[in-house]
Parts: structure tokens; sequence; C-alpha cells
């Protein structure tokens, strides 16, 4: 059997080191797709509308997944790293480092010191699916959260030594979701358009303040809570249609009975971020990230610093700025400043900031700000002035910091390392990030006490060597393959391939299987470039597409006769950006030329396509090809819109009603038609099924309790999507509906009007990106876990879904 490579999904970070809930998909459907790839958001519980309501499988029998072996080469040995805060508390002035370790789907807590080299572990059950840490100088709270039969249950571990812990489970209504902890508060993600918010006492007893209201149209991710007496804030990022993920505040000055309005945080750069917020004597501050132009040309190369704001009523905030580190060596050049001395501000690279700590006495913050592989303290006084301490000599971490934890009496530093591990010559070679946190004694002489080597992974990463192109990394391909009932590496492509700053693997079917890529030359982007397999054959190259200009390109799509490729060329008119789209043709997926197709916009009135438009899917209902996308307005708002096929060419339309940004970026065929995929700000998800002229109506909207990916049709009104059920037994109306918490396969034998859900095994609370791919009759389920990949098999799907005994003809 030719080994087929799973689809991928990538999933945007943020400036800071925490993944945004936000994530895109690279993989769409179309006649050709054999899975449907999708990350899903965190969404409005905005509910569903038209079909799909929550049901049973035929004859209430859940689906059955055979599980895949994974191959050892697959399976790190070692654990991951999810999380990294920072602790002090006691008579130390050293900090220590909690860090969240997972291995084989189970989880454990470890406490590393900067003044010991011992590590011990909290007491934490290993069925936990993620801890929050509630930081005092007097005490530490981690708030860690299982599932147990169906429920959320929320453990509260106390010390105030970082030895002896007390664990005691909360008792309280429906304690989903924990987002934030601080100074004795929680708070609960989103439920019904509300964060609830908790004050925790010493023995465990719940007083439910205010809950804060949540707008529709907005995606919030909750990033801490503070308060001194009577004064909360909620410090969180928000997205809407103008704003991406900018910081915010929202506060009560009453003890949590009422709330204001949130509150952008002032800054003087861009890219700002701010993951921190800790009561500090009188005040309250937030520490985050932001871009500024370096000293030395102020229309130079934009670089992150770290940046604080300190408020004294929680409502109203003022940017401090941190001082940057200096640079500690001499005789170094760098591009831009030329030659750089010991006491240059490192105002050329980016400067991450640590996990705030506070000392002993709660008065002074200390911030660990780091680049490369060096690590600096920043000590904010009680004066409220920020200052940073110099270069140590001969202290250097072992490679790149990636995350640490500092004060004046120590350091804990987790760095990266990579380690290839081959396969054989030019073969796909995984990168895999080994972090090990090193202990900086208290005297500042050195580093000290290796903890074992962990493993820090957001999704499956692969990677390739070319030695023409100095083994440029490659991010974003698969390079795991289906081997009958197993998983191994696979994927042998032309070394010539590893160029790209954008990939993905697209295997439409068994017979044809596409790599197309962005490359990059000097650091921008130049034209397309791909290879082509066809029946498992040689890789070749795809010639004839564009060598040069900042292209986007869709899947391709095989119109019976050649296959046809949308590809959109951004083009700088003034200072506006124009999408110019273009249909690029092939007989055999290998010569490629432009169609000559025109995408016509003259019907689209207003200026609402003025910039331009791009088709990111291509379907077909009775033999009209229909494109899904965007147009783009003279004012740069996008707009979902669909494109008719002619014998003239294209003729788009915009979806009528439809709000700006929330656009198109996936379709797939279903028994009436076509079905649209939809994201935005705010929205989760939406699907649109679209008719054969075009238009579009709206059939499904994700929910806060249950998110469903485009379904593959498996013939006879047998539908298969995977996605989320987030429904805890004690939830309202979780007596009415169908339960449960993790990763699911969601499926429907009426053609989409009713669908039954199948928790994934080991994912019970865990929400993971999944795939989904044909394997003759069987589907195979792909769970992209952080930690090992992940495969199910489900044989005979469609008699499955349908509750046959086997599989029928036809349909």
């Amino acid at each position: 059997m030719t080994p087929t490579p799973l689809p991928q999904s990538r999933r945007p970070l943020s400036a800071a080191t925490t993944s945004r809930p936000r994530r895109r998909s690279l993989l769409g459907g179309g006649a050709l797709a054999v899975g449907a790839a999708l990350g899903l958001s965190s969404c409005d519980d905005i509910g569903e509308i038209g079909g799909g309501t929550t049901g049973a499988l035929a004859a209430d029998v859940p689906l059955t997944l055979t599980p895949f072996t994974t191959e050892g080469s697959l399976v790190s040995p070692h654990p991951a790293l999810t999380s990294f805060r920072g602790v002090m508390v006691g008579d130390t002035n050293a900090p220590a480092a909690l860090a969240t370790l997972e291995q084989s789907l189970e989880l454990r807590v470890a406490v590393i010191r900067a003044d010991s080299e011992d590590v011990t572990d909290l007491p934490v059950d290993p069925t936990t699916i993620d801890t929050t840490v509630d930081e005092s100088p007097e005490r530490v709270r981690v708030y860690a959260r299982r599932i147990v039969e169906d429920r959320h249950v929320v453990t509260m571990h106390t010390s105030t030594t970082l030895d002896d812990w007390e664990s005691l489970d909360l008792e309280g209504e429906h304690l989903h979701r924990v987002s934030a902890a601080g100074d004795g508060l929680l708070v609960l993600g989103r439920y019904a358009h509300q964060l609830r918010i908790i004050d925790v006492a010493d023995d465990g007893a719940l007083t439910e303040l205010e809950p804060v209201s949540i707008p529709e149209q907005q995606d919030w991710y909750i990033n801490h809570i503070a308060r001194i007496e009577q004064t909360i804030t909620l410090l969180v990022n928000i997205e809407t249609a103008t704003e991406s993920w900018a910081p915010h505040t929202i506060a009560s000055t009453d003890g949590g009975a009422t709330w204001s309005d949130p509150v952008a945080l002032p800054t003087s750069g861009d890219s700002t971020d701010a993951g921190f917020l800790v009561s500090v004597g009188s005040e309250l501050v937030a520490i985050g990230t932001h871009r500024q132009a370096p000293s030395w040309d102020e229309d130079g190369p934009r670089s992150t610093r770290p940046v604080a704001w300190s408020s004294t009523d929680g409502s109203t905030f003022e940017q401090q700025e941190i001082p940057l580190p200096t640079f500690g060596l001499e005789n170094w050049v760098y591009e831009g400043p030329g030659e750089v001395a010991a006491d240059s501000p490192v105002d050329f690279l980016r400067v991450e900031a640590g996990a705030p700590v506070r000392s002993t006495a709660g008065d002074e913050l200390y911030l660990a700000v780091t680049f490369y592989d060096d690590c600096r303290v920043a000590t904010r006084s009680v004066e409220g002035e920020w200052t940073v301490s110099d270069k140590v000599d001969g202290v250097f971490a072992s490679d790149s910091v990636a995350s640490a934890v500092a004060s004046p009496g120590g350091a804990v530093v987790s760095t990266r390392t990579s380690i290839d591990q081959r396969a054989g010559e030019n073969a796909f070679v995984p990168i895999v990030d080994i972090v090990t946190p090193l202990n900086l004694d208290v005297d500042r002489a050195g580093f000290i006490g290796k903890l074992s080597a962990m493993v820090e992974r957001s999704g499956w990463r692969q990677s390739r060597s070319d030695q023409r192109l100095h083994s440029v990394e490659v991010f974003e391909r698969s390079g795991v393959a289906l081997d009958g009932d197993k998983l191994v590496e696979g994927g042998d492509l032309d070394e010539t391939l590893a160029r790209e700053r954008t990939s993905w693997v697209l295997q439409p079917s068994a017979e044809v299987g596409f790599v197309i890529s962005r490359p990059e030359v000097d650091g921008s982007a130049a034209g397309v470039a791909g290879e082509v397999s066809i029946e498992g054959g040689d890789w070749q190259e795809m010639t004839g597409l564009p060598e040069e200009g900042s292209l986007s390109v869709s899947e391709p799509f095989w119109d019976g006769e050649r296959f046809l490729l949308p590809i959109s060329a951004d083009e700088e008119d003034g200072d506006a950006t124009i999408h110019r789209g273009r249909i690029f043709a092939s007989p055999d997926g290998v010569t490629w030329a432009d169609a000559e197709e025109s995408i016509d916009l003259d019907a689209i009135s207003d200026g609402l396509a003025d910039h331009g438009s791009r088709i990111v899917g291509i379907g077909e209902i009775d033999g009209t090809l229909i494109g899904v996308g965007w147009v783009r307005s003279g004012d740069d708002e996008r707009r979902s819109a669909t494109f008719v096929r002619g014998d003239s060419g294209w003729t788009a339309q915009v979806v009528d009603g439809e709000s700006l940004e929330y656009t198109f970026s996936q379709v797939v065929p279903v028994p009436d038609g076509l079905l649209a995929m939809q994201q935005g700000p705010g929205i989760g998800l939406r699907h649109w099924t679209i008719a054969a002229d075009g238009t579009a109506s709206e059939a499904y909207r994700t929910s806060h309790a249950e998110q469903r990916a485009l379904p593959l049709d498996l013939g006879g009104g047998a539908l298969l999507a995977w996605g989320t059920l987030d429904r805890a037994a004690d939830a309202p109306g979780g007596d009415e509906v169908q339960v449960g918490v993790g990763s699911c396969l969601w499926a429907s034998a009426d053609g989409g009007e009713t669908w039954g859900a199948t928790l994934v095994p080991g994912q019970n609370g865990r929400f993971c990106d999944m795939g989904l791919l044909y394997d003759g009759d069987d589907v195979v389920a792909f769970v992209e876990d952080p930690e090992t990949p992940h495969a199910y098999r489900i044989a005979g799907a469609r008699a499955q879904v349908l509750g046959e005994d086997s599989a029928s003809d036809g349909g």
C-alpha cells in the first residue's frame, strides 16, 4: 500500500509563548478531497440554526474506533512541556518554576528551584488535563482540572513552602474550564456569553461574583486576574472585526458587583501583547511585549521588547518602559546597527519577557528578560522604577532560551535545542525541541543542576534538510504516513523542495498527490513551487507556475478534464494591496499554464471588490464549478463571496447580508450540493450551503458546547465530521442532550438533520485538531495530539453510520 500523507493544520502563535485559541486549516475539500482538517476555534455560544441538532447515531450505537500502532521513532522518549510558571514564596529570594509535563496521556507538575538541584512533584492526579497557578508571596495555589464521569473536577493544591501541599476538591455548580487565577480569584472559561468569577477561600468555600458579559461578535482570550481590596481587574486579549487580539482591562471597584466596559491598554508600539497582571503593593502591574523601532533608525526594523503598565485604581493604566538589557559583548557586528558595543542596548534583537514573580514582601516585582542564550533580571522597585541587571561574564544558557523565571537570587531557565532524527537520506526529519531547565546558582556565577530533557510541542512539526539550501527548516508539512495499520515516517520527497516559508501536503486521492509551497528568496516571497506524485510514482516538479511575486495558493481541483489551481497575486498600488485572482490549469498535474479564465467582479457594486478577490476552494454542482472565497473593498474590508464558472470565466457575488471579515476558507461536497466553512472573529465556525447559482444560505453555527468541522459525504445520507463536545453532565440542560468533554467524531445518518458524537479514546477533556482520510471503505481519523500522533480506523465507515451490517453499493 502506498503511504498517504495525513492532512496538517497550522496554528498561529502570539507574540508571547502561548497559542491563541483560533487556528486556521490548510487543507480543504473539493471533488478530489479525501479528508477535512480544520482548526476549531474558541467561539461564541450563539447556538446552532437550521439542521444539525444533537441526536444519536443509527441504532444508538457509537462508532467503533480501532487504534493504530505508532512507530517508535514518532514517539518522543521525553514528556512534553506544556506550561512553565514562576513562583516565589517563603523567606527565600530565589524563584522556582512550576513545569507542567505530559507523557502517555498523563500529567505531572514538577517544582524546579533556582537554589536547589532537587526536583519535586506536586501531588496531582495523573489524569489531570490542565493546571492554573495562583501565585502570591504568602502561598501558592495550583488548580488542577480533570474529567470524572463527564464532569469537571477542580482540585486546589496549596503550599506555603513548595514542599508540602494540601489538596482539596472544590465543591461548586458546574466548575468548567479554569482560564485564569490570581489573588484568590478564579475565572472560568466563557459560558453562555459570560465569564464566571469566583472568590475561593482558604477552606475551599466558593463565592460567585457578578459574571462579566461578553459581547457577541468578539473572541476573548483570558490572560490574568488580580485585585487589591475591593478593586478587581481582568486582563484579556480581544479580537473583533477591526482588532486582532488587542489587550484590554475590565475593572470592578465594588468587589465584583459591577464591571466596566473593556478598556484598551495604551501602547507606543505595535503587535502589543500582555500576558500577566499582578498586584504589587498598592498598584496593579501588567506585563507584556510590543514592537518598536530601534534607536539607530526610527524607520528601521521593529523588534519585540518587554513593556509594563501600572494602575492605582485598576481602571486607568499608564505605560512604563522596561529598560532594554545591554549587549554585554565586544567585537560583534550586526546588519543594521553595525558594530555593537558591550553597553549597546539590545534594540536589534527580539527580547522576551518571562513570567513575573513578586518579592516575598510583595512590594517588588522581578522579571526574566531574555534574548538568544542570555537571561537578565528586570526589577521594579518599591518606588515603581524599572532597572535591568548587567551581563554576568561567562554565563550563558546551553541554547536559545525558551522560558525563564528570575530574581536577584537566581533563575530557572528553559532552553531549546533542535535534535535531528533521520530516517534516511533526504527523508523527512522530525525536529524535536529539547527543553532543559537549568538552575542559576545564588551567586549568579554559572548554571547548575540539569533536569532530564523535555519536549515542548505545539502541534506535529516536520523538517527536511537540503544541502543546497543550507538546511532550511520546513514546518507544517506532514512527515507521518499511513502504512496498513501503522503510522510511520514517510513522504520521501526530492531534496530541492525544502525552501518553503509555508507548505502543506494535499493528497486528493490515492492516485495523485501535491505538495505546493511559496518559496522565499532574501526574506521575500517569490512565486509558487510544487511537486506532484502520480499513482504513487516519483515526485515530479510542477512547471509553468509563477516564479515571482507574493502569491496565495489554494487547493488543486479536478474538473473532469484537467486540474485547476487558483492563485491570487498581491500587487501594490500606492498604499493599497490589490488581490489579482488567476486560474492555472494542467492536464497531468505536472505541466501548468494560465487558463486565461477571467474573474469578473463587475457585478459587485458599491466598491466592495475594488481591491480584488481570492478563490480559496472549488466544488461542483451538476457540472457547474463554484468557487468560494472573498472580495476586498476599497476600505480593505473582506466579505465572503462565491464564484460561478460560466462560458466566459468566473462571475463573483457577495454573500447577502454578510458581516465583515467572516470569510470562506473551505468547501466540500454534500448530498444537496456544496457546504462551505466560514471563520471570523467571535463567531467560531459557520457552515453555508451553496446552491448551483452561487447563492449561499447559513446552515450551522458552532456553539460553546458543540463544534463540527466540514463533513465527509459517505453516501446514502451518511456524513462524518470531526470536532469537539464540551457539555458536562452537570451543565445546564445536560440531562436532555448528549454529554461529554473532549475531541470527538460527529456522525449523521440523515444527511445532517441530526448528529451524534463518539468521543475519541484518550481524549477525555482534551481538545486536539484532527484529520479524516478515506482509505477504501474505511475512514482513518488522525489525532494531532501535542505529545504523539495517534490514529484510529473506522472500518466500513458508511455502514457504521447508517447502522448497516455492511456497506451497500451506490449512494
